[in-house]
């Protein structure tokens, strides 16, 4: 059982009237949807002075990050932070106490993405990889030599057809393996023998699969099906990989692995290929720290998903600027609505809105539906100009880049205005009118701090 606190100095409330009890309620509604979660969240107490959380500690199985992933499924994530009952909740700030121990989980949360519904590691189904490697050795796709296990690769007539290669282009380049007693120079690694390292008892040998069995096996167990829908990985996995994959998949059950296969291309810093190798990495959750969530994602949805990503100053303040374009809008919106009493309700503009759905159902043109959404957002800007505003316009705009933002990922909060909100609002023109140049700025200081102006 893993022993841990999260302290005050990790666990940043911005606001002192969150109940312990009320977030605790809300996590608990993941019993009978997430149950290790539903476990994390129960072993869980808050040390609570005066309304304000000081710190959570727990005692269970599952610990910190099972912890953060339960806070990560019910509250929805902007700019690495949460919504407790319309509080925020520092992410980033849960994360100081452990940053070395930070998974690709909870860099998922910090960046905002939603959450897969199961993860698992290779180790846990090893007897079923094992067994699968039987299965292709008894049809005769594979074959053992010395402890090692290969997959004939000329077994398979269509062999490439993912990467559109041909297997006699892919002989004439293949290198000399060290493992001489091999039928065919393409035969790729089923189960490779070894002495060190982490390694399981096999038929074969002791040792451990090579890396190509992985997805076709956990795709058939956790999906209980041969075939998904949509498979996806770095550019450079399409060969030898994921070709790999299609391989074993059409051995053992006669079916592709997946309908469709989405690669995204790479990311590089300042034109150069980002590398363990160049020292030029860059952690998602350092990023997301000095970005924010929202920059983040912006910048990685700029470009389209299967084309190289370039980062470098000039593109992180590009989406900074064109990120807060769209936060102003939607504010001088909001604030236009709110004074006139204008409740947001309706539907989206089906022109503009159908315009990024086409963008979208384009292999995820995002650069597109960019285009899509700057064009909404620029009448947006014009309807709110107007001298007779047509709120029911100004409305159905905001209700449609509200919308678009959805898909993409990009979490703005509505601005809702208060009674004391207009009052201000109401005391600061009537100080204009009256040419009180004193008052006017004092009000409009207020209104700024308020993040309304």
């Amino acid at each position: 059982m893993e022993e841990y606190s999260i302290t005050v100095r990790d666990l940043k409330i911005r606001y002192k009237s969150v109940q312990a009890y009320s977030i605790k309620k809300s996590l608990l509604r993941l019993k009978g949807v997430d149950t290790e979660a539903f476990e994390a969240v129960r072993g869980i107490s808050f040390d609570v002075k005066q309304g304000e959380i000081l710190g959570i500690t727990g005692k269970n199985g599952s610990g910190k990050s099972t912890l953060l992933r339960a806070l990560a499924n019910i509250f929805s994530a902007d700019e690495g932070s949460i919504d407790l009952h319309g509080h925020s909740v520092s992410l980033l700030a849960i994360g100081v106490g452990f940053k070395n121990e930070m998974t690709g989980r909870e860099n998922i949360m910090l960046s905002g993405m939603l959450l897969g519904f199961s993860e698992k590691e290779v180790r846990e189904r090893m007897d079923e990889i094992i067994d699968f490697i039987k299965l292709l050795v008894d049809k005769g796709f594979a074959y053992e030599i010395d402890g090692d296990v290969y997959f004939r690769v000329n077994k398979i007539g269509d062999y490439g057809q993912l990467s559109n290669q041909q297997i006699e282009d892919l002989m004439v380049g293949a290198r000399i393996d060290e493992n001489a007693l091999k039928e065919n120079p393409l035969d790729f690694t089923l189960w490779k023998k070894t002495e060190e390292g982490i390694k399981w008892d096999s038929p074969w040998s002791k040792g451990r699969p090579g890396w190509h069995s992985e997805c076709v096996v956990m795709i058939n167990n956790e999906f209980h099906q041969h075939q998904i829908d949509i498979h996806g990985g770095g550019m450079d996995l399409k060969f030898p990989h994921h070709e790999n994959e299609i391989a074993q998949s059409e051995a053992a059950y006669g079916t592709h692995i997946a309908n469709y296969w989405l690669h995204n291309g790479m990311v590089n810093i300042d034109g150069e290929k980002m590398s363990k190798s160049l020292g030029n990495v860059i952690w998602v959750k350092d990023i997301v720290e000095k970005l924010g969530g929202n920059v983040v994602r912006w910048l990685m949805l700029s470009a389209h998903y299967r084309a190289p990503l370039n980062l470098n100053d000039q593109a992180v303040e590009t989406a900074q600027t064109e990120l807060e374009k769209i936060k102003t809008s939607l504010k001088q919106a909001y604030v236009k609505l709110g004074l006139a009493g204008i409740e947001l309700a309706g539907n989206p503009d089906e022109t503009l809105w159908q315009a990024f759905l086409d963008a979208m159902s384009d292999d995820l043109n995002t650069p597109n539906a960019f285009k899509a959404l700057f064009d909404t957002n620029k009448q947006l800007n014009a309807a709110v100009r107007t001298r007779e505003i047509d709120y029911g316009r100004v409305a159905a705009l905001v209700i449609t880049i509200e919308k678009m933002l959805y898909v993409l990922g990009i979490k703005l909060d509505r601005i809702v205005l208060s009674d004391d909100d207009k009052g201000v609002f109401a005391n600061w023109n009537q100080a204009k009118a009256e040419k009180n140049f004193e008052a006017a700025d004092q009000y409009r200081a207020v209104l700024m701090e308020r993040g309304l102006l």
